[in-house]
């Protein structure tokens, strides 16, 4: 039994804490309270004490407008590792410790979102005693998903509908916005439904919107923040005293020629107005000179700012790379290393992904705005070599099949170094071996044998050494398209490698993607049975994000001169192959039909086979089974495909009961 002592400083306890509840809060800005009760715990490293505002002076002013009244938004768009969720956490604690008021915070995805709370709410709320004074001592005050405090409860959401119900709060935050669905569930934006759950609050609402683009320029988080105030960071240049806003894409400078190391060895930013050189030791002064304005203002030379505040109900921020917390060296490193994959692979996924994530931008394809080469360009440009022969240069061979109702439509290319291309051989299969029965792929299955004959089984001489051959690497097959087709591509697929034994990666089933933020080729996926195992005579499929390997195709069609990334023609091609090539045109950032376009798919299978086989990482001093020559036996080096009317000959049907030898490759780990 507790002593009268004990009860006393018990009830004593309980009376000041009901007093410090009746006890107005001082009102103090969402920086001023980070200033005061946040501090910054990294224990991998950085720094770990009080909040500053020194290294990242940009953030102050966000976190005045959420403590502002007549504001009922704020959006900020930025790279990141730049701060942006450092303002909402901050808000977080002043919303529980200084103006007690519920929050909403949603995030792309559960998991996210879990990882979010535990590696940066629950280790704020630890180091902060006033923080941690101010939550609940019940069971239900510390979950994953839900913080609550004396006057305040945060949920910690996602992007399902149902987590939207239910809960009502004055205040909310969406953190990567652009990787939020915009239509959740059907039932709307996430800006529109969280703003409905604060219909109750009418007068003290207000939102806080993050991310770093990715949606374009009139979509997602930047058109919320051209929406409204739209105000940018403008520093003076050390040298010079020049005025300017930074860009990372414009002002950072490095060896463009170089290696990535290079790039970083060199790297310094380049003053738009007069050139001046200005080295990263300069940078915490020049953040100490900035300030961020609005349309219609502008900065002095000696840092007066003249022009009219902006106002408004909605303050929106841009932040630049250059603002950051990494490096310009760092920055400079990762730029050129996205550079050089351009360079040699004609793909822009890296240079998007640093765009977007690191200097901030809506990345602007490097396709947008240039010429775009037409048929006639690419016929007058047609070389005299002669197709089915492999010319010098030429690695290895894929071929593609690109399913039509009435046909196969064949393609043959051949890879060198950096996405250099030629284009072996382009024929199409309407016929089986009589000369008779027209081929009708998506609703007879035994016709698909004809390209055991006519595809899988073709070699292809070397121009300089007709006695040496090379085979087809691995031949990608189009499964979508027509009803019929992917069963019936699958099943073939199915009969060459588990029952006539052909190795696992003679054959790659494809299938594209709508959708233009699908990979180029992601992980392949196997059938299932009825209780969800994977089958035991299960093939592979890949599903490619056409979108971005049709940027990759375009970017080689355009490119003027033999060397990386360009396209060979041969001028045997039939004219309307080139037509076919320039079959579809990019429309707001999708590439769509205008024309027949089976040679442009073909390309862009072929281009999936090769990101399958990874030949970058082959040692070519001793080739792989797929692309090892071998001495020409006797009879023709090239199977005939069955042409009709195109004065080709019918090709012999192959022997009944032939099967393909298992060859286990030194090249490819990847294994079906």
């Amino acid at each position: 039994m507790r002593s009268r002592h004990e009860r006393a400083s018990r009830g004593a306890a309980v009376v000041a804490s009901a007093a410090r509840c009746l006890v107005p809060p001082e009102r103090i800005s969402v920086a001023e309270a980070a200033r005061r009760h946040r501090v910054l715990v990294n224990p991998g490293g950085g720094y770990s004490g009080p909040w500053l505002d020194g290294p990242a002076p940009y953030l102050a002013r966000p976190m005045e407008c959420l403590s502002d009244p007549s504001v009922a938004l704020v959006a900020i768009m930025g790279p990141g590792q730049s701060g942006k969720s450092e303002i909402g956490n901050n808000w977080v604690l002043w919303s529980a410790i200084v103006a007690p008021g519920s929050l909403i915070w949603l995030a792309p995805d559960k998991d996210l979102m879990r990882s979010f709370v535990v590696q940066k709410v629950n280790p704020m709320i630890r180091a902060s005693p006033a923080l941690r004074a101010r939550q609940l001592r019940n069971q239900s005050a510390d979950n994953v998903f839900s913080k609550e405090f004396e006057g305040a409860i945060v949920n910690y959401i996602w992007p399902v509908a149902s987590q939207m119900r239910m809960r009502s709060a004055p205040r909310w935050v969406i953190d990567d916005y652009d990787a939020v669905p915009q239509d959740i569930d059907g039932e709307g934006d996430p800006v529109t439904l969280l703003s409905t759950r604060t219909t109750t609050f009418e007068g003290r609402e207000k939102g806080l919107v993050m991310s770093s683009p990715a949606l374009g320029e009139r979509a997602g988080i930047e058109a919320l923040v051209a929406a409204g105030t739209d105000e940018r960071w403008w520093w003076r240049c050390p040298s010079c005293s020049a005025p300017f806003s930074p860009s990372t894409e414009r002002d950072l400078a490095f060896d463009r020629a170089g290696s990535a190391d290079a790039a970083a060895a060199a790297s310094h930013l380049v003053c738009p107005t007069n050139g001046c050189v200005v080295e990263a030791e300069a940078k915490p002064a020049m953040m100490a000179t900035g300030a961020w304005l609005g349309r219609g203002q502008t900065m002095a030379a000696d840092g007066a700012i003249e022009g009219a505040p902006p106002i408004g109900r909605h303050r929106t921020f841009r932040v630049d790379g250059l603002m950051g917390f990494a490096s310009w060296s760092k920055l400079a490193e990762e730029f050129r290393r996205a550079e050089v994959k351009f360079e040699k692979e004609q793909d822009e996924s890296a240079l998007r992904a640093f765009v977007n994530t690191r200097a901030g931008h809506n990345y602007r394809s490097r396709l947008d705005g240039g010429d775009r080469i037409e048929a006639e360009a690419l016929f007058a440009r047609a070389e005299p070599w002669p197709m089915r022969e492999v010319p010098p240069g030429v690695k290895f061979l894929v071929a593609a099949v690109d399913v039509q109702s009435n046909r196969f439509e064949v393609g043959v290319v051949g890879f060198g170094d950096d996405g250099e291309t030629w284009l072996i051989d382009r024929f199409a299969i309407r016929q089986l071996a009589d000369g008779r029965t027209d081929v009708r792929p998506a609703t007879v299955a035994a016709h698909w044998d004809a390209l055991a004959a006519n595809v899988l089984a073709a070699r292809y001489p070397l121009a300089e050494r007709p006695d040496i051959e090379l085979p087809l690497a691995t031949v990608a097959i189009d499964s979508g398209g027509m009803p019929g087709v992917s069963t019936h591509a699958a099943n073939f697929v199915r009969r060459m490698i588990h029952g006539a034994g052909a190795p696992d990666w003679t054959l790659t089933l494809v299938k594209g993607a709508a959708s233009p933020l699908t990979p180029p080729l992601g992980k392949p996926i196997f059938e299932v049975d009825d209780r969800g195992k994977r089958r035991a005579d299960a093939v592979a499929m890949f599903v490619l994000g056409v979108h971005e390997i049709k940027d990759v195709i375009e970017t080689r069609l355009r490119t003027k001169a033999p060397g990386p990334g360009y396209v060979h023609l041969s001028r045997d091609l039939e004219r309307r192959h080139f037509d076919e090539m320039r079959g579809e045109e990019k429309r707001n950032g999708i590439w769509t039909r205008v024309g027949p376009n089976e040679t442009l798919d073909i390309l862009v299978y072929t281009e999936a086979a090769r990101l399958r086989l990874r030949p970058e990482r082959v040692d070519w001093r001793n080739p792989p089974a797929w692309a090892a020559p071998t001495r020409r036996a006797g009879g023709p080096a090239v199977a005939k495909p069955a042409l009709a009317g195109e004065g080709r000959p019918a090709p012999e049907s192959p022997p009944r009961g032939r099967r393909f030898r298992r060859v286990r490759s030194r090249g490819l780990k990847w294994k079906g």
